[in-house]
């Protein structure tokens, strides 16, 4: 039988796979927690065991399916969330977007009327998921939360990581769509509410998208990355959309660095009314436009 020590070993000196892939897929087959892992790296694989890992890592190493769609898991924002082949795999980035929602929860306290999330293009649910586990609790504001798809893959998806997180109890606290953008959401919204939208769409421009490791752009759907030229048709298709909205909205969305500039360009002639800030990722640069 194989220890653990020496397959990193071997894994660390070939420099074919990361190590946090290494013991993501040790995890995986051996049904321990990687924490476990790393504490007692001495512990032994069964030969099933070490087959597995070593033909996981051999993927892996030939640039095959990414670790996330081997185990079908990813880690966001402290939960595992299902993931397959009709969804995007959620990124450590669009853990901003829910923070920065759940920094304005003071603000929707103040304002005393109820409030619509809407996630649009839910993928596999993680934004709206870790959302309603968040705020689910606080009975001081009115709160109802919408997600929506236009492929039905990822929305089965969503709705079972929506099962599987916040339980049969309160699964129905939010609500699935199926649908392009806000076209399922015209006959919800309420002019006496606040609808906040929240968007991770497709941003990747040409060539972003063609500078994408390959694994990325050979195993996770083009349609959940790829937004055109310049990476922003969706965006200018939202924010057409959100101009015919009836009552008060905000909107938190997802971008590439480099779009700043356009973005906040669109926003303006979109919504003159409107203040269009960005918020930095982890490597100050900026990651999610707020407008409202």
């Amino acid at each position: 039988m194989s220890n653990l020590a020496s397959l990193a070993h071997a894994v660390r000196q070939s420099g074919t796979v990361a190590a946090e892939d290494f013991w993501v897929l040790a995890a995986f087959v051996t049904g321990k927690e990687r924490a476990l892992l790393l504490a007692h790296p001495e512990m032994l694989l069964s030969e099933e065991e070490a087959r597995r890992l070593e033909d996981f890592l051999e993927q892996r190493a030939q640039g095959k399916p990414p670790v996330a769609l081997i185990t079908g898991r990813k880690e966001f924002f402290g939960h595992s969330f299902l993931v397959n082949e009709t969804t995007l795999v959620p990124r450590p980035e669009t853990e901003i977007l829910v923070e920065s929602v759940l920094a304005r929860l003071p603000e929707w306290r103040a304002r005393g009327k109820s409030v619509m999330v809407c996630d649009i293009g839910t993928g596999s649910g993680a934004i709206i998921v870790s959302l309603t586990k968040a705020l689910s609790q606080e009975m001081s504001v009115r709160l109802s939360f919408f997600a929506s798809d236009i492929s039905k893959g990822a929305l089965a998806v969503a709705q079972q990581n929506a099962a599987n997180l916040l339980g049969a109890n309160r699964i129905s606290l939010v609500t699935f769509l199926h649908g392009s953008l806000l076209s399922p959401y015209r006959t919800l919204l309420k002019e006496d509410a606040h609808t906040i939208i929240l968007a991770n769409l497709p941003y990747l421009s040409d060539t972003l998208y063609a500078q994408a490791p390959k694994d990325v752009r050979a195993f996770e759907p083009k349609s959940a990355l790829w937004g055109g030229t310049d990476g922003l048709d969706c965006y200018r298709a939202l924010f057409a959309q959100a101009q015919e909205l009836a009552g008060s909205f905000e909107l938190f969305i997802e971008i590439s660095p480099e779009q700043e500039i356009p973005l906040r360009i669109l926003s303006e002639s979109a919504f003159p009314k409107a203040t269009c800030t960005f918020l930095a990722d982890l490597s100050g640069q900026s990651r999610i436009a707020h407008i409202g």
